[in-house]
């Protein structure tokens, strides 16, 4: 399987900003609505005005219910969540481990036991979306979460994904397809970004920002 096929927003976001014609502006359209919707102002930079996530058709149409999705999508893209999804990522855990506890007290966790593997599911493929915005992909699908971790997360989620930084590798195999230059200059261009952390959203997270006790008496 080819790298790239780990990747859900990049190549799409690349392919998107590279088209043109009235079919981009329709698309550009659909995009505006929903992120007028969700107030999750993800963008690359400021030239680049639609938010990286709405690149992916699937969570694209999470969001765009009616349902517990968009509760949901706000609870994971909380800077501190995703804080806590990179740390245990880089501490070679799963990351949707790292929300378990959390998870279990928030009250989004659907009651209904029928639907909670879908809920499982569509948690997942946030994270994962999530997750390649801040640099991460998935390194192996259906970890099982160790019986040595707190009963919590072994009643939530007994399997998830574990991720890895994105590197040069991967770019290089998101490059070397048979696409057009400027998309493959547009994919590249994406991919540094987030690899460096200079999109805009993530100097708005700034997640690696140390917040001392002085900092957080400032914003009482």
């Amino acid at each position: 399987m080819s790298e790239a096929t780990n990747f859900s927003i990049i190549p799409r976001a690349a392919k998107f900003f590279t088209e043109e014609g009235e079919l981009k502006h329709e698309k550009a359209n659909h995009f505006y609505r929903l992120a007028q919707q969700i107030n999750c102002p993800m963008f690359l930079d400021d030239e680049h005005d639609i938010p990286l996530f709405l690149f992916s058709p699937r969570l694209s149409s999470m969001l765009d219910s009616d349902d517990y999705e968009l509760d949901l999508w706000q609870f994971l893209t909380a800077r501190e969540n995703v804080i806590r999804m990179i740390t245990a990522t880089q501490m070679g855990r799963t990351a949707a481990d790292s929300l378990s506890n959390i998870l279990e007290i928030s009250g989004i966790i659907l009651v209904d036991i029928d639907k909670r593997m879908q809920f499982k599911q569509k948690t997942g493929y946030m994270i994962k979306v999530i997750l390649e915005m801040f640099g991460y992909v998935v390194e192996q699908k259906r970890v099982k979460i160790s019986e040595n971790d707190n009963e919590t997360a072994r009643r939530f989620f007994s399997t998830a994904s574990r991720y890895r930084r994105i590197n040069d590798s991967d770019v290089d195999s998101l490059t070397n397809q048979d696409i057009k230059e400027p998309e493959k200059l547009m994919m590249q261009y994406i991919a540094e970004s987030i690899m460096s952390g200079q999109t805009n959203y993530q100097k708005l997270y700034q997640v690696d920002r140390l917040t001392t006790v002085e900092d957080l008496l400032k914003q009482r």
